[in-house]
């Protein structure tokens, strides 16, 4: 049988390219996929999350408004139009997106610093959504005179079918970028510009326009005071801080809500929060999280509510708009201070926005008074646009007035009644011989009607000549003088000015002096030494160890030998410590005045009971293993043994300074203690001496 012979494998690359695929390119995954986000990263950028600094607006908002003006013909004074009908608009000519995302554009821009819109029906607030499109209806606030006060001269492009035309960018006079604030998320970075005062921003740009060369951050915030939000708040940021993010760009700034601390009908302690910096502060969050309070017992109830606009505000229909308040009823100092904590809220900011223009749009960062610089130029051209416009204008009326005024002389009419006799050549032709007019005068003067100028006064022609006349000379004045005309109508924005509403520095009150008023009895707290808590203790017994127990109302704070202290509310005193504390030898109220940790080796380490609450865990001394910790007040004395005999001392806690957790902490004995304990002065003390129990009053150790 003859043996097959088998050739070789052809040495050469794995997987090679088709001979035939001569034109196929490798390319690596990585490489596809970052060119590839460059270009989404980039639309994202550009056409839905960085606001234009000019006109403050993203592509979706700038599209709503421009279709409510263009094709809806929406004003203030005018009837509403349905939401349903907008957002149709909408999509149908310049954004064809989702109906719930422009929808929801549209209801968040009611939502602003300076309303753009004014609804009829329920737009939604901080805690409700708003009601489905077909059901509200929309119209323009009065401010969208001056969005829009210089349409004539916009800058207009394409829409995505080439079917009509959108602005590239509103001309509006309004400094809407800080005015209103903005924010958006975008492929790698994010945009967060906070709402201001507009009266503030006038005061800044005017500012701005006369010092140009000169002006600094320093002196725009002379007049510029912050963030200014709707609905309230505080700025407690120091000067520096809020210095720093204007003069960067970019920076946090810290809030709190403004909130009144009373007593319910029970005398329970309660804080009502009754104004907040909205886009920083959600209410919606606060209250979750003070449910959860509610489930730990710190928290008695929850309740959200509505009130009047504090600041005056009217809806359509002319009643006052609503906003949220929420009312905590707290049960313990613990959760008042929780709560009060909830209230200080923390933002940070950066002032990214595109430039847009017919060649591509540019991202651009700026701080304060580089914003101002550039939307002050950009507002010189566009009012340059205007004059130029006007004095366009202005010019061809006079031409035309002046022609007119040649056309009413008695002569003239006369000429005119015999070109319309004679039919051997052109009107415009023997206008032009014998009235000495060009051949344009002629052609307009064919328009009019005799018997008008019969009727004209020469007089009043002139008179309205001359004003023309003085109309192009103030004109050409203002084309001269252009930051004049800038800040004319900065200072015609004075209508829409109000007061501000987020106050700057302080805070509404100290949280210390506020006494929380308990009801009821406290709650017996216990734990083990070997790691189990209970709210209470059965007949039959839970555990064989020792139980050491406290009462309060907020809460326990217990100690492990390893030196791991944690603070516990009433509702998780039940059960297992946890793996972290295996060997408990002490435990404290939660509103102990100090706590108090001794050391093994004679050392302890006093603290204000207040560390407590900012922390679930904490160690609190340092070199040692724990024999102890306890709850201590000015009246607390402290026994403390050793193993020898006349190892033993007293010390009043008032004698014990205080110093930071997890250090070494302050000599406390000269031996080694093995036990210790505290006692009150009004308290009984119980020894056993073989068979006998004595008994003293720890008052007279």
């Amino acid at each position: 049988m003859a043996k097959k012979t088998v050739k070789p494998r052809a040495t050469g690359p794995k997987n090679p390219v088709p001979s035939t695929d001569k034109y196929a390119i490798t390319i690596s995954t990585g490489k596809v996929v970052k060119n590839n986000m460059a270009i989404y990263g980039a639309d994202v950028i550009e056409d839905r999350a960085v606001p234009d600094f000019r006109d403050g607006l993203k592509p979706g908002q700038r599209r709503i408004l421009w279709a409510m003006k263009k094709d809806l013909h929406l004003s203030h004074a005018g009837a509403t139009k349905k939401s349903a009908g907008v957002v149709g608009t909408v999509i149908a000519s310049y954004h064809p997106h989702s109906d719930t995302g422009i929808y929801s554009t549209l209801t968040n821009m009611y939502m602003k610093r300076y309303r753009f819109v004014m609804p009829r029906g329920n737009f939604g607030s901080e805690l409700e959504e708003p009601s489905a499109m077909r059901y509200t209806e929309v119209k323009f606030q009065p401010l969208h005179q001056d969005i829009f006060a210089d349409m004539d001269v916009m800058e207009l492009v394409p829409n995505f079918d080439s079917s009509t035309k959108e602005p590239l960018v509103i001309n509006t006079r309004l400094p809407l970028y800080l005015m209103n604030g903005c924010s958006g998320i975008a492929v790698g970075l994010s945009v967060d510009v906070p709402p201001h005062n507009l009266k503030e921003l006038v005061d800044a740009l005017i500012y701005v326009v006369k010092n140009r060369k000169t002006a600094t951050v320093d002196d725009v915030l002379k007049f510029i005071s912050g963030p200014d939000f709707r609905n309230g708040g505080a700025l407690i940021s120091k000067k520096d801080e809020l210095l720093a993010v204007y003069r960067d760009g970019r920076g946090m700034l810290e809030f709190q809500c403004d909130y009144v601390v009373g007593k319910d009908d029970d005398g329970r302690t309660s804080i009502e929060v009754i104004g907040f910096p909205d886009d920083v502060f959600s209410v919606q969050g606060f209250i979750n999280e003070c449910e959860k309070l509610r489930e730990k017992g710190d928290v008695f109830a929850v309740e959200a509510d509505y009130m009047d606009s504090r600041f005056g505000e009217k809806a359509v229909d002319g009643k006052f708009i609503k906003t949220h308040t929420v009312k905590v009823t707290v049960s313990n100092r613990k959760g008042l201070d929780a709560v009060l904590r909830k209230l200080t809220v923390r933002k940070t900011y950066q002032f990214y926005s595109t430039h847009r223009t017919t060649e591509g749009i540019n991202l651009k960062t700026y701080n304060l008074l580089e914003v101002l610089k550039h939307w002050i130029s950009w507002r010189k051209t566009e009012e340059k646009k205007v004059l130029d416009l006007e004095l366009q204008r202005a010019e061809k009326n006079l031409w035309n007035e002046t022609t007119r005024l040649v056309a009413m002389q008695p002569k003239a009419i006369q000429i005119i009644a015999d070109a319309l006799k004679q039919d051997r050549i052109e009107f415009e032709d023997y206008l032009v011989k014998n009235l000495k007019v060009t051949l344009e005068q002629a052609k307009f003067i064919a328009e009019l009607k005799i018997g008008n100028l019969r009727k004209a006064s020469i007089p009043e022609q002139e008179k309205k000549i001359g004003d023309i006349k003085k109309t192009i000379e103030v004109i050409k004045d203002d084309l001269e003088h252009i930051s004049r005309v800038v800040i004319k109508h900065l200072k015609a924005l004075s209508p829409y000015f109000d007061e501000r509403r987020t106050r700057v520095g302080g805070r509404i009150q100290n949280t210390d002096k506020i006494t929380v008023e308990r009801t009821g009895d406290p709650q017996v707290l216990m734990a083990s030494r070997d790691g189990k808590l209970f709210g209470n203790v059965t007949a039959k017994g839970s555990t064989t160890s020792d139980v050491m127990a406290v009462a309060s109302y907020e809460g326990a704070v217990i100690f492990d030998e390893t030196g791991l202290t944690g603070v516990l509310s009433t509702s998780e005193c039940v059960g297992k410590a946890g793996p972290a504390y295996k060997a408990i030898v002490g435990i404290a109220p939660a509103e102990a005045s100090n706590l108090l940790v001794i050391g093994k080796n004679g050392y302890c380490v006093k603290m204000p009971g207040a560390e407590a609450h900012k922390q679930s865990e904490f160690n609190a001394i340092k070199g040692t293993e724990v024999l102890s910790g306890f709850g201590v007040d000015p009246t607390t004395q402290v026994l403390v043994w050793g193993k020898k005999a006349g190892e033993f001392a007293c010390i009043r806690a008032a004698k014990i300074k205080e110093v930071r957790k997890n250090s070494a902490g302050t000599k406390l004995v000269n031996f080694k203690p093995v036990h210790a304990l505290a006692v009150n002065d009004n308290q009984s003390l119980y020894t056993l001496d073989g068979s006998k129990v004595s008994t003293m009053k720890a008052g007279d150790i």
